[in-house]
């Protein structure tokens, strides 16, 4: 996925992998903390256990070379804590949500330390999110999320969703928006930003109408989920609030048994 022109360069990350390999292997950060948006590389994946296909998601970002990453779904079942030690990828650094019951899957950002990029508070009672801040030219901002929605969620779960949703867009202040993640919501077609339900307080209605209230746009054209015979539909978005934000988004193939990979 590539964000169009006037959205940070390659040279500049180009620069800094050169500084940093004649500094020991140390990441630097670049002095200028301000970026110019110009081809900004990022790559998502819904995991499905990060653990055994760390390996993979390294080879991919040695293949790609993106300045972020966001990762969904970063265990299954697990109990005990995943550490930064088991998932670092080097030159870039990691915001992750807080894994605060044995239902949270987990939700990370990487970015290329090049970007310095700050991270963000989240507000309200969903944990199953991560947001970071990047500093952009011209006094611009880019406000970046990865998010993650059980499609077991309570009602009481999908309010605290929507509520968060709204309170970081709300509460922050930034020019452009990224917003990335598995949202299940199987019962939308995006097509027509519609669905067959009447019932107006259906979590899926209730979140097409709140990304309109937004003026957001949704990238993703193709089917994310089809296992077996299971109909396939597409649960994993990419949210923006600009239309040609996206200047180029290519559907990879998975790591491993996960479901995505663009």
């Amino acid at each position: 996925m590539e964000l169009d022109p006037e959205e940070i360069s390659e040279k500049r990350l180009d620069q800094n992998e050169h500084n940093n390999d004649n500094n020991n292997n140390q990441p630097v950060h670049n002095v200028n903390s301000f970026v110019n948006m110009d081809g900004l590389k990022c790559l998502y994946t819904n995991a499905d256990s990060l653990l055994n296909k760390i390996a993979e998601l390294k080879l991919a970002v040695q293949n790609y070379r993106p300045h972020i990453i966001a990762v969904t779904e970063m265990r299954k079942t697990r109990k005990t804590p995943i550490e930064d030690a088991e998932i670092q990828i080097q030159d870039y650094d990691i915001f992750r949500s807080n894994l605060n019951s044995n239902l949270d899957r987990g939700c990370i950002i990487y970015t290329h330390r090049s970007l310095q990029a700050n991270s963000v508070k989240l507000i309200g009672n969903h944990n199953d999110a991560v947001w970071c801040h990047i500093k952009l030219i011209n006094n611009d901002s880019l406000l970046v999320g990865c998010l993650y929605r059980s499609p077991n969620n309570s009602p009481e779960a999908n309010n605290h969703f929507i509520e968060m949703f709204n309170s970081m867009l709300q509460n922050n202040t930034f020019s452009h928006l990224l917003i990335m993640g598995d949202f299940n919501y199987p019962k939308i077609d995006w097509n027509s930003w519609s669905t067959n339900i009447e019932n107006v307080e259906d979590p899926s209605n209730i979140f097409i109408e709140t990304i309109k209230d937004h003026y957001l746009y949704q990238h993703v054209q193709q089917f994310t989920r089809g296992r077996g015979k299971d109909q396939p539909h597409i649960l994993d978005l990419i949210l923006t609030n600009e239309e040609d934000m996206i200047d180029h988004l290519e559907y990879l193939s998975p790591l491993g048994k996960s479901d995505t990979l663009f």
